[in-house]
């Protein structure tokens, strides 16, 4: 599950970028939230069982400028108009450990999937994010660089819909990822070392659209400064990704997650 932290919060990243999760006005200077998020998804990227995680939620920012916290990293305005908001990211990806996962967060759940395949050093991704927003529309591109571990270029697209029932607010989008070879190889990709301790194929993977998939979320204001958030998604993984031996006889290419996060405001 230790990849899947970065993949889990950059959509909750979203799911706020693109609902206004705030329920009143961004206060002037410094503010906080904190609480927590109960997930269940794959223990690794393709795997084919969940775990459950309780992952802290804490994040800290100033006026609507900048936020930053632990899963969902770095966050810096740097243009905005009233359709468009064009911003710094800065995403950690921790490391995937072949014993477990990885997973600081992991309540239950464990696999030997990875067993042979060695770890893979955690990453830090920089990059940019163009968000645009239009009546009930959403959309947001985002384009990353890894420091260590993978070092690839990743992307990130998305177009949905929102709407608010009385106090609810719910939403509906579609996303893409994509990345480069060094992603897949790292992550997926099998030499003739790991082939001999794991028993898997060798196997080269190649970078393009790897991913994509629909997720929906529902916002609940219940008490402020209360804020409980219900997500789900349903992913599939794509070509030379879903092709790894690795997905195809130890994992699965479809991946799904589902949390619920509480939130308090101050």
């Amino acid at each position: 599950m230790n990849l899947r932290i970065v993949l889990v919060f950059s959509s909750l990243l979203s799911l706020y970028s693109s609902l206004g999760i705030a329920q009143k006005p961004v206060p002037s200077g410094w503010h906080y939230n904190t609480g927590v998020a109960a997930i269940s998804s794959p223990l690794y990227e393709g795997d084919d069982k969940n775990g459950f995680a309780i992952f802290p939620n804490i994040q800290v920012g100033y006026e609507d400028k900048f936020t930053a916290s632990i899963g969902q990293g770095l966050n810096y305005r740097l243009w905005s108009s009233s359709l468009i908001q064009i911003s710094a990211v800065g995403r950690f990806r921790f490391p995937r450990q072949e014993d477990d996962g990885g997973s600081p967060f992991l309540i239950s759940g464990e696999t030997d999937d990875l067993l042979g395949l060695g770890d893979v050093d955690g990453s830090f991704e920089i990059g940019s994010r163009a968000s645009l927003e239009w009546l009930f529309l959403t959309s947001f591109i985002e384009i990353r660089r890894g420091l260590g571990g993978h070092g690839a270029v990743l992307g990130q697209a998305s177009l949905g819909v929102k709407n608010n029932i009385g106090p609810l607010k719910i939403g509906l989008n579609y996303e893409w990822e994509w990345a480069e070879k060094a992603y897949a190889e790292t992550y997926f990709g099998i030499d003739s070392n790991q082939s001999a301790r794991s028993g898997l194929a060798t196997y080269e993977a190649g970078g393009g659209l790897y991913r994509q998939g629909v997720q929906a979320n529902l916002v609940l204001p219940i008490f402020y400064p209360w804020t409980y958030v219900l997500f789900a998604s349903w992913k599939t993984l794509t070509s030379d990704i879903a092709d790894s031996p690795l997905v195809k006889e130890r994992g699965s290419d479809e991946q799904t997650v589902i949390g619920l996060v509480a939130s308090y405001s101050f």
